[in-house]
């Protein structure tokens, strides 16, 4: 996304719980819950006292047009008495209050702890959404009705991957505007719809080596292989490692074993970029050449000397060979990675 958003003033956050969020379980067609009306897309996050709206991510291949389903449910566990007429909006200040509380937390808690406020808001730019633009999609209605005797209904959301700009990460907020009968969720009548494209390199890989693992600093260090990570898109040609082995929270970092102990690198993920003929034609580190975004000094360089293309065979599998160096502070080589890639499916 871009480094910088401009964010609603403070006054827009909606600052208590009591206020913003209802203490009402996700309970989606089931016979405990009352039945109120929701957008039941069980969410990847869920609102809370740091993210007051939930989101949930929808990534396209770089295709023409696509399409999601949005979820309208009169959930629990009776059906619709009668014809429930659904209104919906695309309210576009749920995302500018989304990205303002998490501003808001970030200073407040930089400023209790006494660092820099100014800091903290940087470190969480990737924490808040753009606001998509109306050419990137469209609704097929923005009123839908739950059928007398049924449950949900559905509006189908209209995208157009191929124009996506891969530098933005887009928020779609969809929110339950009215409704004809019964009670609105207070929790889920809105959800912010994390949209983006994937480039062809994008998906679940088992990494394996193809030759020794060498870190000239800590001997004691070796390859831990294999390895199950992601690669996931940065741009129309670049995806970073993501590593679903050993850590937890935050994917991005290399596993390896310290004197075979588990350990990883931190402040180091390598991000690949290929040309049109899948040659890798770089690596660099995802937390910046230098660690310029967190001060740790490490990069990553492509290493010529070893094997660097993206090849999909004819049965449609998918390998990536990839030799690469990280480099401590001062841009010194360190450790050499030699890896192959095999695609295992979409992440």
């Amino acid at each position: 996304m871009k480094r910088f958003l401009k964010v609603l003033p403070i006054a827009l956050i909606c600052f208590g719980l009591s206020s913003c969020l209802k203490d009402e379980p996700y309970t989606p067609d089931t016979a405990e819950a009352e039945n109120i009306i929701e957008l039941s897309e069980v969410p990847e996050t869920s609102a809370d006292a740091s993210h007051i709206y939930a989101t949930t991510v929808k990534s396209f291949q770089v295709v023409p047009s696509d399409e999601f389903d949005v979820i309208i449910s009169y959930s629990g566990s009776d059906v619709a008495p009668q014809d429930i007429v659904v209104d919906l909006e695309t309210d576009f200040s749920v995302v500018d209050k989304y990205n303002a509380k998490i501003v808001k937390d970030a200073r407040d808690a930089a400023i209790e702890e006494g660092e820099d406020p100014d800091d903290a808001e940087e470190a969480v730019q990737g924490e808040l959404f753009d606001k998509m633009p109306s050419n990137l999609f469209s609704l097929s209605s923005k009123q839908v009705t739950i059928k007398k005797g049924e449950k949900t209904a559905i509006v189908k959301v209209t995208v157009t991957p191929n124009k996506f700009d891969f530098s933005y990460k887009y928020g779609l907020p969809i929110s339950i505007k009215s409704a004809s009968y019964g009670t609105v969720s207070g929790n889920f009548n809105s959800i912010i719809y994390a949209v983006g494209a994937k480039n062809k390199w994008d998906g679940n890989y088992e990494v394996t080596a193809t030759a020794p693992f060498v870190d000239l600093v800590n001997p004691l260090g070796s390859g831990w292989y294999p390895l199950d990570a992601d690669l996931i898109t940065v741009d129309a040609n670049s995806v970073v490692m993501a590593s679903n082995t050993y850590l937890q929270g935050d994917p991005y970092g290399h596993p390896f074993k310290n004197n075979g102990g588990n350990s990883y690198y931190g402040n180091f993920s390598p991000i690949f970029t290929m040309d049109d003929n899948g040659n890798v034609i770089r690596v660099t580190n995802y937390y910046g050449q230098g660690g310029t975004t967190n001060g740790s000094g490490r990069s990553a360089r492509l290493n010529p000397s070893g094997v660097n293309k993206f090849t999909t065979n004819a049965d449609g599998s998918k390998t990536l060979e990839v030799s690469y160096i990280m480099q401590g502070p001062g841009f010194v080589d360190r450790t050499f990675f030699h890896e192959k890639w095999v695609f295992k499916g979409a992440r």
